[in-house]
Formats: C-alpha cells, structure tokens, sequence
C-alpha cells in the first residue's frame, strides 16, 4: 500500500524559500552555482540540498535569520558538487542533524561522513519521514536522484534538485506509486541545453500529469522558463535566492 499522502489540512502552511541558486532577489544575497531551499513546516525546517560552497549558503542563511543548528534534517537530492558543496558547513555548526541520502551515494562519501559520526538516512524507494516530508526514493538510470515530496493544502508538491532522471518521468512515477496526482513542481529541471521543441513537450506532458504549478529554478534555463509561462502562464513563477513560495 502507498503511504497516505493525501493533501493536508488548511491551516498547515508549507513555506519553501530558495537558499542558494545562481540569482537572487537583490544584491544583499549572494549567489553561485547550485540550488538549496529551506522547506518550513509546521514546528520543523528542512534544508533540501545544500549549494556549491559553505560561504554564500552560510551568508545568505543568515539573512534569513536561519541557523543550522535549529535544521531538523538535511535532504540531499544527488551527488553533485553543486548540491552538497555546503554540507561540511551545516554539519559543524549542527553535527546531530539527520542527513538524507540515496542508497546510490558513493561509498567514499557515506564513510567519510559515517566516520565523523553523521547520521546519514540511505533511501532504497518512496517512504515517508514525518506528516509531511516523503522522499522518492532513488530514481533513474546513470544519474540516480531522489526528490523530495511534500503533503501541502494545494496538494502534493514534488521538489528537484536537477531532475536528471527527468522531470516527468519523476512525477509520473511518484504520482503512480502514490495513486494521486502531483500538482506542483519545484526546483532544478536541467533543460538549459535542451532544445525548445522537446522543452514545450516535457511542459505540456506536465499538465496532462496534472501539474498545476510550476517553480522553476537552477539548471532549468531561461528558454525553458520562458516557455514554461508561455504553456502554463500565471501558474509558472521562476524562483530566485531570497524568494519564497507559500501553500
């Protein structure tokens, strides 16, 4: 049986601001390559990927007035350089925290962290963390991802760090697994060399899945964001470092 995911209740607000990416609302935020976003959540705060680099994720964290060592889990989406590049810096101001990863992590990266004593949660397939955080599981062929899936009064949202497996092949198959639809997608989409003939394709296979919203960010490109408006038009609002989306 898939785990009860169904949407939640109104008064549960779901708040998602992205941490690090590669623009930013203004220029008190610093900027690089790479994607994080803090996830709030009733009575707990997430940080889903963690950037290229521990100084613009520390600085702009502070600017928000977060501190690590109030993070109640650290979700780690793949492997690349620009979604871990901060993680030393979250487990030395915070080395209880809870770090999730996907069975697929290299081994030289899980002893390196089990040896300092990190609590690292490997994912095998969907399962569920708590009320309102679940976790595909690993996903793909070459390049294994997991993404994040949220319970939100708009219904499920589902979040990517790069989507290399895919951004429709992600939903369709969490939206399977789960037997409900996914209505928002959040993050990295990894279009930026894909031509534009197959981008309006992947787009318009979204909304037949049944998304409703789309937040793109990172890797997705600019010719991909701007045909996302086009198709989805004032369900599509890219997202830049300092920015937040509620539901």
């Amino acid at each position: 049986m898939p785990p009860d995911l169904k949407a939640c209740s109104e008064k549960s607000e779901i708040e998602i601001t992205v941490v690090f990416d590669s623009e930013a609302v203004g220029s008190e935020w610093e900027v690089g390559w790479g994607f994080s976003c803090l996830v709030s959540v009733p009575g707990k705060q997430y940080l889903f990927d963690t950037g290229e680099n521990p100084f613009t994720l520390a600085h702009n964290l502070n600017l928000m007035g977060i501190k690590p060592a109030n993070l109640d889990l650290v979700f780690l989406s793949h492997e690349h350089f620009d979604h871990i590049g901060g993680l030393n810096y979250i487990l030395k101001e915070n080395p209880s925290v809870p770090v999730m990863i996907h069975k697929y992590f290299s081994g030289s990266f899980k002893q390196k962290w089990k040896k300092q004593g990190v609590n690292l949660i490997e994912t095998i397939a969907l399962a569920r963390y708590d009320n309102f955080v679940y976790t595909t599981g690993p996903l793909g062929e070459t390049m294994k991802e997991q993404a994040l899936v949220l319970r939100t009064p708009q219904g499920v949202a589902l979040m990517s760090g790069c989507a290399h497996p895919e951004i429709t092949t992600m939903v369709a198959y969490t939206s399977k697994v789960l037997h409900l639809p996914i209505r928002i997608v959040i993050g990295g989409f990894h279009l930026m060399d894909t031509r534009a003939g197959k981008i309006k394709l992947i787009a318009h296979e979204l909304q037949k899945q049944g998304v409703e919203q789309v937040y793109p960010c990172h890797c997705t490109g600019t010719e991909a964001v701007e045909i996302f408006r086009e198709i989805f038009n004032e369900g599509c609002k890219p997202l830049k470092a300092g920015e937040s989306v509620s539901f």
